[in-house]
């Protein structure tokens, strides 16, 4: 079973109330992926679910950019360049889907990805959005 994402205010939150909702939803997007991979759900069924939180990632990173540069938050030009990568490295996983399927396999690999990423990111660059408060 694909350990799922927690968003806590302990460990996620950044002072932020509208980044903190979108980390919640996102957080539920992410775990709506890994709940049909691991219910073994159809390619096209687990597609959708990946193509609503690849979209609302990319919504997501736009307002938190936007909201880091409104408040001169210093991890701005960070945020932007982790963010590019986090979209180049979702590219490369969906291509992978598109050819291997939804297989145990992938799943592990993108639990593993995403739960490392989100942490890392959140903790060490959205959180200096607390300096701003």
């Amino acid at each position: 079973m694909l350990q799922k994402m927690i968003w806590t205010e302990a460990m996620y939150g950044t002072g932020d109330a509208t980044v903190d909702e979108q980390h919640r939803k996102l957080f539920d997007l992410i775990n709506a992926v890994l709940d049909h991979l691991d219910q073994k759900k159809t390619a096209g069924e687990t597609a959708r679910a990946w193509q609503a939180m690849e979209e609302y990632t990319k919504t997501h990173f736009s307002c938190e950019e936007d909201i880091m540069e409104k408040k001169k938050c210093s991890a701005c030009d960070a945020n932007k360049k982790a963010h590019h990568i986090f979209l180049n490295s979702i590219e490369r996983l969906a291509t992978l889907f598109k050819t291997s399927g939804p297989t145990e396999e992938f799943g592990k690999e993108f639990q593993k990805f995403i739960s490392s990423w989100f942490r890392m990111h959140i903790m060490a660059i959205d959180a200096k959005l607390r300096e701003t408060a």
